[in-house]
């Protein structure tokens, strides 16, 4: 696409400047000889504005359609690996102890590849059209990193939540199971802190042995 659209863009140039200079050659060969001069330099004045407003159009045109294709394949990157993430995060759930920062370092590291790979491809497109386009290509990526970054942050604290729930429904189990045992034990209910007591001590207990 983008060749294309070079490729027709240098075929306007050539034909403007064929057709400026003809004409600039034509006028000059008929008209006086104390006008030719004159003549010339009004037609190269035409030719450069002429020349300049085409330049600009066809510039303005391709940087946009950059841009956008370059927008378009960071947001089909982005959903590609956002719907791998959350394949193996869902994996990850059915064993969710085994879930720690190391899922979340990979996550950032996907995306700070995609981002180095949107980044390489659009500065090498500001090879063929010039200088002036670093900027706007890293404002793109810096709004690329802007989002990759919030959708860790909200991945990280999803995580975290879940932990704390699976946690807070496992220390219920074990305080149910002590409470049963120690029924079954001491013959009746122990008091309330006792009760505690004896729970806390288990549960950090089966915490540093992993139990659960």
């Amino acid at each position: 696409m983008d060749e294309q659209i070079f490729f027709i863009i240098s075929i306007g140039f050539g034909a403007l400047v064929i057709i400026l200079f003809g004409l600039d050659i034509y006028h000059l060969a008929r008209g006086p000889k104390e006008e030719k001069s004159v003549l010339s330099l009004k037609f190269s004045e035409k030719f450069m504005s002429e020349l300049e407003k085409l330049i600009s159009q066809d510039i303005k045109i391709a940087i946009l359609e950059i841009n956008q294709k370059v927008i378009n394949e960071a947001i089909e990157y982005y959903k590609k690996q956002m719907a791998i993430f959350s394949q193996e995060a869902e994996n990850k759930m059915a064993n969710w102890d085994q879930i720690n920062k190391k899922e979340i370092l990979k996550f950032s590291n996907i995306y700070s590849q995609a981002e180095d790979l949107i980044l390489q491809k659009a500065k090498s497109k500001t090879d063929e059209l010039g200088k002036g386009l670093d900027e706007k290509i890293d404002r793109i990526c810096q709004s690329v990193t802007k989002t990759i970054n919030q959708e860790i942050a909200q991945t990280e604290k999803n995580i975290e939540d879940y932990k704390k729930e699976k946690l807070k429904g496992v220390d219920q189990k074990i305080y149910q199971i002590i409470g049963e045992v120690a029924k079954k034990t001491i013959g009746k209910a122990i008091d309330l802190s006792s009760h505690e007591q004896l729970v806390m001590e288990a549960l950090e207990k089966a915490k540093k042995e992993k139990i659960f």
